[in-house]
């Protein structure tokens, strides 16, 4: 007899032990096996530096990601990596902010995390300026690329995100040599605004020099038409150099202050009237756009990279933004 309830013990440990084995290889085969098509989105891959896990290497090139047996022969752009999550949402994947001082910065916002008819949304030409889009590349206009991105972290993918590259620095002239413009991003709500530097990073002090003169970037303003309706600008250091009106598919003032809490200093500034800007006009995103993030977001929920909440959260979400 009590071989017999040994025997049955015995087999239940095993078998909830195989249960719970399946479940970690299910997921795990789940990540590895993916058909990852891209479905015509941009595939970025991350590599942490062994001898320093500060920096990561970032290409577009499976092949330069991959470590060649017996030989170190990595590729890519090495940029300085951040990585900071949502308390209020501590099931969605950590945003990714990469810095470079040659290559400016790159932020990555998991597909959870956004209100994808926002996110994804087109702003159109300013008056004056038809046929040329909001974020066309003419020289020496600065502009946010805004792309659907498939990432891979250390060789395995990590989920689709929002990848936005900021503006890089520009030459003085055309000298090989000449030295590159250092500029603030002025973010501004209400009579409230944070700055950064070109980096993204907690240290606007050029703004803060024109303020202590009492200048004001000069120029066009236009407002996001998020919640909180916020101005973003890019500010460059020269006398009379104004301001330059940037748009951006999500609330940076939100995001900055979860980057950087309270290094994140707010300015007080009533000069500003947010509310007096003409707003960007946005068109909604085509059908190729939701068909795209409609394939991919299966992908994303097929690794079960958040608890499950966080993943019917998003299958509603991705459900409304395919079906509008």
């Amino acid at each position: 007899m009590k071989k017999a309830l040994a025997t049955a013990l015995g087999a239940a440990l095993a078998g909830a032990a195989l249960t719970t084995g399946a479940e970690r290889i299910s997921t795990f085969a789940t990540r590895s096996r993916l058909a990852l098509r891209s479905g015509e989105i941009e595939e970025l891959y991350l590599t942490p530096l062994t001898d320093d896990p500060a920096r990561a290497l970032l290409t577009t090139q499976r092949s330069n990601s991959t470590w060649a047996r017996d030989q170190a022969s990595q590729a890519g752009d090495p940029y300085w990596v951040r990585r900071y999550g949502d308390p209020a949402r501590p099931g969605l994947p950590q945003r990714i902010l990469l810095t470079s001082r040659s290559r400016g910065a790159h932020l990555f916002i998991p597909l959870g995390a956004l209100d994808l008819e926002r996110a994804l949304a087109e702003p159109l030409p300013e008056a004056g300026e038809e046929g040329v889009e909001a974020d066309a590349r003419e020289p020496g206009r600065p502009f946010v690329r805004r792309e659907l991105t498939q990432l891979f972290w250390n060789r395995a993918f990590a989920g689709v995100f929002l990848h936005l590259r900021f503006p890089e620095r520009e030459p003085y002239s055309d000298d090989p040599a000449a030295k590159l413009r250092d500029f603030d991003l002025v973010i501004v709500r209400g009579n409230e605004l944070v700055t950064t530097d070109f980096l993204l990073q907690p240290n606007g002090e050029l703004y803060r020099a024109a303020l202590a003169d009492g200048l004001l970037p000069a120029g066009p303003l236009r407002r996001n038409p998020l919640e909180g309706d916020e101005l973003v600008l890019l500010m460059y250091p020269e006398p009379g150099a104004g301001g330059v009106p940037l748009y951006s598919p999500v609330a940076l003032t939100d995001e900055l202050r979860l980057c950087w809490g309270a290094e994140l200093a707010t300015i007080v500034d009533d000069r500003w009237r947010p509310a007096d800007a003409p707003p960007w006009t946005l068109r909604p995103p085509s059908p190729e756009v939701r068909a795209r993030v409609r394939w991919n977001g299966t992908l994303h929920l097929a690794a079960r990279f958040e608890p499950a909440d966080e993943r019917r959260t998003l299958e509603q979400a991705l459900a409304r933004f395919a079906d509008s």
